[in-house]
């Protein structure tokens, strides 16, 4: 049960990203607090824009530097060091400045949290409730020395009362947390406004058949997300199209430029096309709709929800997809989303794009939207965070 709204304590809501994923996450979360009666302030890097309605928005933070291929990989480094560090020291002023209580973090992270995590931890040692969304709860992208490694993941957890998945996990914690609280939350729909333009002029703007089969690779390039292999399976099916529409690989990932030489040596960049940027809302709705259906093909490490399956549902588009154990891969078996195939395997992706579209049960599109909410995310925070500690009922 969710408290009554005059019982919610404000928040403190943390997002160190200012577009992509977490960004639009963020928005949407405290959107829905803001609903259930909580008073939001939100800190963010500049360019996170819009900040949901009765959200307090104080674009503060520093922001992650940007990938040029000109810029040498130390350089890039060292100022992405120094935005982490600078963000805790301005998250742990804010929060003495403003006497916050409870914070909720955007997403975890570990990177260099043996050199922030104490300021946090005081913090909390004072009273100061912590809670973070762990999008990505496997831990196993490491920088440095493995021992670095396993020290920054419990560093990065050492100051949390609440953790919150999107599927149940034994989550790895780096040592023993016999205080730290899990929770799952429920991955809500992301709302887009209506596509602007026909799925015919779409395509003919993009000078792709209006009879072929369209395949769409959306959001941030990563090398996760098996582009290759697509590539590779798009050889054997000669008559589909693909469009890879998102913004550019970080620094360390394979870059746009690659990949479309890659389709070049394999001989498919003619049905290939490439959108490369931050898209607007509209044009995402337009892509969404021009396409046939929508390829969410992760690697095996991959073990968390996805944002761009709520895209695909709420534009009625079906998915392949793959991924660990993940809430992506048991939501698209439990709603019939699509097909879910074993990860890091072309011939499975070739197998899945030969068989999306042969007869199989109806998708449950409503049934999954009723079953991921905001409204629910929400009200879980607000039990678990904002709800009085000691009330052993509010906290179930």
């Amino acid at each position: 049960m969710t408290p009554p709204a005059a019982a919610l304590p404000p928040l403190l809501y943390v997002c160190t990203a200012a577009q992509g994923g977490i960004a639009a996450y963020a928005h949407a979360q405290t959107e829905a607090l803001v609903a259930l009666g909580v008073e939001v302030t939100l800190l963010t890097p500049p360019g996170f824009s819009p900040a949901a309605r009765g959200v307090r928005h104080l674009p503060v933070l520093l922001a992650p530097p940007a990938a040029r291929a000109a810029c040498p990989r130390w350089r890039v480094r060292l100022a992405t060091a120094w935005a982490i560090l600078g963000n805790a020291q301005i998250v742990a002023e804010a929060i003495r400045r403003q006497r916050h209580r409870h914070v909720l973090l955007a997403t975890y992270s570990e990177y260099l949290a043996p050199l922030w995590a104490w300021k946090l931890r005081a913090l909390a040692r004072s009273g100061v409730r912590f809670g973070a969304v762990a999008h990505d709860p496997v831990r196993d992208y490491v920088v440095g020395p493995l021992w670095w490694h396993r020290l920054s993941i419990a560093e990065g957890y050492s100051y949390l009362e609440r953790a919150y998945l999107h599927e149940p996990i034994s989550l790895d914690t780096g040592r023993p947390m016999p205080s730290l609280r899990v929770h799952e939350l429920p991955h809500g729909p992301y709302a887009t406004p209506l596509a602007q333009r026909s799925p015919l002029d779409v395509r003919r703007s993009l000078k792709i058949p209006a009879e072929a089969r369209l395949w769409l690779s959306f959001g941030h390039l990563r090398d996760g997300k098996n582009l290759p292999l697509v590539l590779e399976a798009l050889r054997d099916v000669p008559d589909d199209w693909l469009l890879v529409a998102g913004s550019e690989a970080t620094a360390g990932q394979t870059t746009s430029d690659r990949y479309r030489a890659l389709a070049q040596e394999l001989g498919v960049a003619d049905r290939c096309r490439w959108l490369v940027d931050y898209l607007s809302d509209e044009l995402v709705s337009d892509l969404f709709q021009a396409a046939d259906a929508v390829l969410l093909t992760y690697s095996a490490r991959f073990r968390s929800a996805s944002g761009v399956l709520n895209l695909a549902v709420h534009h009625r588009r079906p998915v392949l997809a793959s991924a660990g154990a993940s809430a992506l891969g048991s939501s698209v078996e439990r709603f019939r989303l699509g097909l879910r195939l074993p990860p890091d395997d072309a011939g499975a992706i070739r197998e899945g794009m030969m068989r999306l579209f042969s007869p199989r049960p109806a998708p449950l599109w409503k049934r999954y939207e009723l079953s991921n909410s905001w409204a629910a995310n929400a009200a879980v925070v607000a039990r678990t965070l904002l709800a009085d500690p000691d009330d052993r009922d509010a906290c179930r």
